[in-house]
Order: structure tokens, then sequence, then C-alpha cells
């Protein structure tokens, strides 16, 4: 599905991507390890915080973009970094 709507040039956004990882009542609390099974021992080893491993590996498997939450400078330099280093953890 992904790719059909990459081909009919439609951009895809991920929204609350990091809430999963945040946690909320309904979700469960925090659980910053809750996608780690899904990334290899160098990705893990990267230097990445939790956030930016999921914000990284959303990029480089078919998402054009990703609304994070931010809400400090700190936050936002933390995406860029994800954002600019997802395609050589998985280039």
């Amino acid at each position: 599905m992904l790719a059909r709507a990459r081909e009919a040039g439609i951009g895809l956004i991920g929204m609350k991507a990091g809430r999963a990882l945040a946690g909320r009542r309904i979700l469960g609390w925090s659980r910053p390890t809750r996608f780690d099974g899904h990334y290899d021992e160098a990705f893990l080893k990267s230097g990445l915080s939790a956030f930016q491993r999921s914000y990284a590996f959303v990029l480089a498997h078919g998402l054009d973009a990703v609304n994070a939450d931010m809400q400090s400078l700190a936050h936002l330099q933390e995406n860029v970094a994800a954002a600019v280093s997802s395609s050589r953890h998985f280039g």
C-alpha cells in the first residue's frame, strides 16, 4: 500500500510517532524499548535515543515525514539528528 501511494505521488506522514514510547494510560505507560525487537544490534548501539531510533526507522522504511512531539529546542535538535541519520543507518 505504501508503494502504491508513493507511485501516485502521495506523501506519507507519521502522526503521533512517539506516543507508543512516551506512553498513555490506554497504551500502557512509558515503554522506550517497545520497538527494539525491530532493530539490529548496530542500530541499537548507534547512540540514538528511543525516540530518535523510531523516527529514523520509519523515515527509512516508507514515511516521508514524522509529526513528532516537540516541546523544546532540544527536542527539535534530536528530531533533526534522527531524520538526517536515517539513511546512514538503513541506506
